[in-house]
């Protein structure tokens, strides 16, 4: 998997300038990716590639994960990882070069949940330390600066990002007092609306020597009842634009499709693709739609291929003849002549994953 910085427009690093966000005296803030998982929900996909690398708008997730903590003014990031870590391992080292900022791996040879990737992370570091941690398969829209300088302000010890949700029941359901503590996180509970986590986090350096020292737990579940025990605040912030937790095909293709909507051409371009823009409807009847495909380098197309509304990724083949419609088509990956593929294409893999129902 050739995921060198030739492909990706030095504009996706620049625009993660670190904001001014205050700091305790004495204190540095960390950034933590968490990686190791087998992204099991997220097969055949990761079969050959950990979910971290798995792209959105031809991006590796975890470079859009780096890219936020950076901008949130992390001095330093560690990632932990286990399947297939040395992909995980190739784009760490290529972040920090783009970036400039020390970005440690810390292998796990045995999984033990979140919260224990939160702790063998922190455990690498000593002194007195804050941190931001994202888990590397949520794509998130928003300001995370704004995340940490709300953490700042309510003193808080863990801060969880969370998201409003008409079914919670997919997703861990925060219950928050009416002073605006987070009682606990009931996971995958019952089909009610809530704010749902994010795997989004701030903690403060009290927060993290709790997370360094319980070693029970391994769920954010289980980090809450250890905060209240020993009198810290758990609080929620709902202030993201948007959220997707891509767990599945089906959520990647969710994601990639309705970034090609509304993201900035700025932020389309700098990813390094070739973008190709297409325009339907009439804006003097119910307005412009945006018809865009992306193709990544490296990529061949032969003649009389029509698509629309598609991600080719990189050394893709798409063969005479064959229609692309809402479509990943993942790195490598052939598409035989006069095939119409939607859904996620996969390198070796006859039938699309994630394909929407019609």
């Amino acid at each position: 998997m050739d995921t060198s910085p030739l492909y990706v427009s030095s504009a996706f690093w620049q625009s993660a300038a670190p904001a001014p966000v205050t700091m305790p005296p004495q204190e540095r803030r960390v950034g933590v990716v968490l990686a190791a998982g087998l992204g099991q929900r997220l097969a055949p996909i990761t079969s050959f590639q950990p979910k971290a690398a798995a792209p959105v708008l031809n991006i590796p997730m975890i470079w859009w994960a780096i890219r936020a903590l950076h901008q949130a003014g992390v001095t330093e990031i560690l990632v932990n990882v286990h399947h297939l870590a040395h992909i995980v391992q190739t784009l760490c080292r290529r972040a920090a070069t783009q970036l400039d900022i020390p970005i440690t791996c810390v292998w796990q040879a045995a999984l033990d949940g979140p919260a224990g990737g939160m702790r063998a992370c922190l455990s690498q570091v000593s002194g007195r330390v804050s941190a931001v941690v994202i888990n590397a398969d949520v794509f998130i829209e928003g300001d995370i600066a704004d995340l940490v300088r709300d953490h700042v302000q309510t003193a808080a010890d863990l801060t969880i990002a969370a998201v409003s949700c008409l079914d919670s029941s997919a997703y861990g359901r925060l219950v928050v007092a009416g002073d605006g503590q987070v009682l606990e996180i009931r996971e995958k509970d019952a089909a009610v609306p809530g704010l749902v986590n994010c795997g989004l986090y701030v903690l403060s350096a009290r927060g993290v020597d709790i997370v360094r020292h319980y070693e029970r737990a391994e769920n954010v579940d289980d980090l809450v009842p250890a905060m209240h025990s020993a009198g810290r605040s758990v609080r929620p912030w709902s202030g993201l634009q948007a959220w997707r937790d891509i767990g599945t095909p089906a959520a990647l293709l969710e994601t990639n499709l309705r970034l090609l909507q509304v993201a900035t051409l700025d932020l389309v371009q700098s990813t390094g693709s070739i973008v190709v823009q297409r325009w339907c409807g009439s804006s003097e009847r119910s307005g412009s739609a945006r018809d865009w495909s992306l193709v990544g380098q490296g990529s061949v197309l032969e003649d009389a291929v029509d698509f629309a509304r598609t991600i080719i990724g990189r050394d893709v083949y798409v063969r005479s003849g064959a229609r692309l419609r809402d479509c990943v088509v993942l790195d490598g990956a052939t598409v035989p002549a006069g095939q119409h593929v939607g859904g996620v294409l996969i390198p070796g893999v006859d039938r699309p994953a994630g394909v929407p129902n019609r």
